[in-house]
């Protein structure tokens, strides 16, 4: 069951219109899924206005501790909500609570609420605290997974990034813009109405950000399918040396019916659906497939930004060809763009390519990128189970191999 967490700042100091349309959307929600709602200052006196909803608060200075444990995390922890809704982008603190959500791999949606229109910080602010303003809300803004607009005239202002981010926040932002109208000022709509509508642009944002729901267990899996798929393109069809079966089988038998959905969404922005199901076809064949393209999701790149299918490297001989895959990708790496199937031609190459080792050692050395290839091969053989014996140098596992693997996860890669 969907597990939603709302945090609306200083609750008790908001707009009466606001809050009503909030109250009885939260409260119809709260009759469809598992619904929590956060705040700051005090508790509201009106909690069973709220329906269901489980109601938090978070006091005084806490809200601002930088050691020890920080009462966001705790509660995160504690509810592990599927998705987080903000509403509003005034407050430092639902900047400090996106960023630990991202840690936790949850994703937010995020309702601006008329804050970005320069006419309701007019006179409001100092100068200073204007530009602090507009820099806790250009990466807050800029970093959420989707944006919820109240109007049309809102969801055209976020639609153009340029109005309200600051340069930083622009590469590679893709604005995800769902509108979602106050059911208050709409002729024959409820709340209830609305909390489906917002339910509709959960799962959304779920199914455009799967790698964000796949579990530690689910990556193993998708590890598994790969390497098998990899493995009948060169006609070998038993599972792959039981490298990685005997562990990672059991969990396959465990994959669960969602699971299995985000993982062939995944698989499919890295370019690797068609490997995955072909290991999946021998090793599960009862695992149905899914027809991605009636799934609703949003458009442009989910993460990291890679889609499609990339071709497959055919002159694996070659160790020119194998020396440019590893260029590509550490190019790829450090611009954002990496993608699994690239990774995948990486394993493929070292795995079944006919290379002369001493002539690549050569080759790369003369690239000066050695070490980097080095880290590359310790988290090939971390995650596809590559052998010693099919390195053409030796792996290296150091701090720059740990921030490797860190910016794979963060791109949504692996």
């Amino acid at each position: 069951m969907m597990k939603i967490l709302h945090y609306i700042p200083r609750l008790q100091s908001l707009q009466i219109s606001f809050e009503g349309y909030l109250q009885g959307m939260v409260a119809a929600l709260s009759e469809k899924a598992e619904t929590h709602l956060l705040t700051t200052g005090e508790m509201p006196a009106d909690a069973a206005s709220w329906g269901r909803a489980v109601v938090h608060s978070c006091q005084g200075r806490g809200l601002l501790k930088k050691d020890g444990e920080h009462p966001l995390e705790v509660l995160l922890d504690k509810i592990r909500p599927t998705l987080v809704h903000i509403h509003g982008c005034g407050d430092a603190s639902a900047l400090s609570l996106r960023k630990r959500c991202a840690q936790r791999h949850i994703p937010v949606v995020l309702t601006v609420g008329k804050a970005l229109q320069p006419w309701h910080m007019h006179g409001k602010f100092q100068p200073k605290e204007l530009s602090q303003l507009m820099s806790y809300q250009s990466e807050l803004v800029g970093t959420v997974e989707a944006l919820h607009a109240l109007t049309l005239q809102e969801m055209q202002l976020l639609l153009q990034p340029k109005e309200y981010l600051l340069p930083a926040q622009l590469q590679q932002f893709v604005p995800h813009v769902e509108l979602i109208e106050d059911y208050t000022l709409q002729r024959n709509k409820t709340a209830a109405m609305m909390a489906d509508d917002f339910i509709t642009l959960y799962h959304k944002v779920l199914d455009s950000y799967p790698f964000m729901m796949m579990t530690a267990d689910d990556c193993a899996v998708e590890d598994l399918l790969l390497v098998q798929g990899v493995s009948l393109l060169h006609g070998r069809s038993s599972v792959v040396d039981a490298r990685l079966a005997p562990t990672v089988l059991p969990l396959l038998d465990k994959l669960s019916g969602e699971a299995w959905r985000y993982l062939q969404l995944h698989a499919h922005d890295q370019g690797i659906l068609p490997l995955v199901l072909s290991g999946a076809r021998v090793l599960r064949p009862s695992l149905p497939v899914l027809d991605i393209k009636h799934v609703n999701r949003f458009d442009g790149p989910s993460g990291n930004g890679a889609s499609g299918e990339e071709v497959v490297q055919k002159n694996l001989s070659d160790e020119e060809q194998l020396v440019k895959l590893l260029q590509q990708t550490r190019f790829a790496l450090r611009n954002g763009k990496l993608s699994r199937r690239m990774l995948a031609n990486v394993y493929e190459a070292l795995y079944y390519g006919n290379y002369n080792e001493d002539t690549v050692r050569q080759l790369i050395r003369k690239r000066r990128i050695l070490k980097y290839c080095a880290r590359l091969q310790h988290i090939l053989a971390q995650r596809y189970s590559l052998g010693e014996g099919y390195m053409f140098t030796e792996p290296l596992d150091d701090n720059e191999t740990l921030k490797m693997t860190n910016t794979l996860t963060k791109l949504q890669i692996q």
